[in-house]
């Protein structure tokens, strides 16, 4: 058929030759390729499973603690709740009064805020005086 004697002959015979040892070398590339990216998909298949029962413990826990939640709301009693913090107020009577004195101080705060804004303007006082210092000069 062709015949290898001739100079072109040669050079088509070399050139399939190398067009064959690329192919198979591409060849052995992709089978490298495919068991690697085979190798990952599992690996992350797995790692989802693990993930998927630390997210499952998760829930179960939270829906554990949600159910007890439930229930304390549904047994709670508000004509208990009285007696109750009479009780926890004699047990702590410092943590009562400290809770009380921050209370208190936090309420005048509010109240004395309020009181600080000018009622013409909107403005807080201090704002509304160096407005009224501005149109002075």
């Amino acid at each position: 058929m062709m015949e290898t004697d001739s100079p072109l002959g040669g050079k088509l015979q070399d050139t399939l030759e190398q067009v064959g040892s690329l192919r198979r070398a591409a060849g052995r590339k992709f089978s490298e390729a495919r068991r690697e990216t085979a190798n990952v998909i599992k690996d992350s298949a797995s790692s989802v499973r693990e993930a998927g029962e630390a997210l499952d413990q998760l829930a179960e826990r939270a829906a554990t603690r949600l159910d007890r939640s439930a229930a304390y709301v549904r047994s709670y009693d508000l004509n208990g709740l009285v007696p109750n913090l009479r009780q926890s107020i004699r047990r702590h009577p410092a943590g009562f009064v400290t809770g009380a004195v921050a209370a208190g101080l936090l309420i005048g705060l509010a109240i004395r805020g309020k009181g600080s804004i000018c009622s013409v303007c909107a403005q807080p006082k201090d704002a509304s005086r160096a407005m009224v210092d501005d149109v002075d000069a």
